[in-house]
């Protein structure tokens, strides 16, 4: 029947590394579809771009509403007619998506690679805030009614409160990093003479990715193994900091902690390659529990065994445990004793067989993208999906 032909709306510019589906998937989809985008304005040179058809660029600002809805009313009046239309699971994008299938008869699919609402909701927050979102709750779950589906790249649980039922979700999952894997291709190992055995991790140090959790550990790990280092590749919270450099001083680990800072990209892969093992330990938050990380699709496009904690994101990800060491949460004596294990480098081959293994399947990206691409063809074709 043709190429495929998809518009595909987001209240953001999808101009972040290609690893979040926010920008893998559209990327993804220009290269297999006849894709038009509408959504915000990016001050960055986005290199899909280029493969879409057209770009509406947007105010993502609820003032910039109408004038969205003028702009893609013109989009229909051109003519252009669409098999299949894709967006994000706020209200702007769900808005938009929905009028547009209103007027051309083109099915809709959400996506939910983010909670629905941000930290602007976490507790405690006043009654108006309470208010607002027990209403936006209401006017999501009456979009949504009104798609044809839902893709979610996290667990679907954390659309709880939303009202989903009669509506089909396919649990997705995120991949192993695109970039991440093209870069290690090219990379050639400097093998160090030094007897070092390096725990990884890559993001923000502050007291919700489970920094103190991590020292602690480590700190009992590497009494038990003196040439253990741990490697924090990413930048101190400013108000985490002090807290951060008491901690390394309680625990005597000045000499055996590097933390690197904020680093571009290419030269964060180069810190993780060095390391041996990577490490989860963010704390046990509804949204991390339900979270499928991007550090850990870094971690697996690099091939490296991940210790940590059982969270329902993290097991699917880690298939689990095929990938890596799954901890019951908040058992650190258990995780240290993993940790441990881990410096045996028989021990880690296994793991790093597997993940070798799986990213030409599961752990990619393009096989989550390429099973969205079929539903929605079958979908086109009028195909029953089950």
């Amino acid at each position: 029947m043709g190429k495929l032909r998809s518009l595909y709306v987001s209240r953001f510019c999808p101009d972040r590394t290609r690893t979040d589906p926010y920008t893998g998937l559209p990327w993804y989809l220009s290269q297999k579809t006849e894709m038009i985008g509408i959504w915000g304005k990016s001050n960055k040179t986005v290199p899909f771009y280029r493969n879409c058809l057209e770009i509406i660029e947007i105010d993502p600002r609820w003032q910039g509403l109408l004038k969205a809805i003028i702009s893609t009313m013109r989009l229909i009046k051109k003519g252009n007619n669409f098999d299949i239309i894709l967006c994000g699971v706020d209200e702007y994008s769900l808005c938009i998506s929905l009028l547009v299938s209103t007027r051309t008869k083109t099915p809709v699919f959400s996506i939910v690679e983010d909670p629905p609402f941000t930290s602007r909701f976490e507790p405690p927050i006043n009654s108006v805030l309470k208010i607002e979102k027990k209403v936006r709750k209401v006017l999501i779950s009456k979009l949504l009614k009104k798609c044809s589906g839902i893709f979610c790249f996290i667990e679907k649980e954390v659309l709880k409160g939303i009202d989903v039922k009669n509506i089909k979700i396919y649990q997705l999952s995120n991949g192993a990093a695109p970039d991440g894997i093209e870069w290690k291709k090219g990379y050639s190992v400097v093998k160090s003479t030094e007897k070092k055995y390096i725990v990884g991790y890559i993001g923000e140090i502050n007291m919700d990715q489970g920094v103190e959790d991590l020292l602690e550990i480590f700190a009992k790990a590497r009494s038990k193994n003196e040439g253990m280092y741990l490697r924090l590749i990413g930048p101190v919270n400013k108000k985490y900091r002090r807290n951060f450099e008491n901690k390394i001083a309680y625990w005597n680990l000045n000499n055996y902690v590097e933390n690197t800072g904020w680093l571009p990209y290419e030269k964060m892969l180069e810190k993780l390659e060095e390391c041996d093992v990577c490490v989860y330990c963010n704390k046990a938050t509804d949204w991390f529990q339900a979270a499928h990380p991007l550090k850990i699709c870094e971690y697996l496009a690099l091939k490296k065994p991940i210790v940590a904690w059982d969270y329902p994101g993290i097991r699917r990800m880690l298939d689990n445990g095929k990938y890596g060491i799954l901890i019951p949460s908040g058992e650190k004596e258990t995780f240290t004793k993993h940790l441990i294990n881990m410096g045996n480098p028989m021990n880690r081959k296994a793991l790093e067989e597997e993940i070798s293994k799986a990213i030409q399947g599961r752990l990619s990206s393009d096989y989550w993208y390429n099973h969205i691409f079929r539903i929605l063809e079958k979908t086109r074709d009028g195909e029953i999906i089950s």
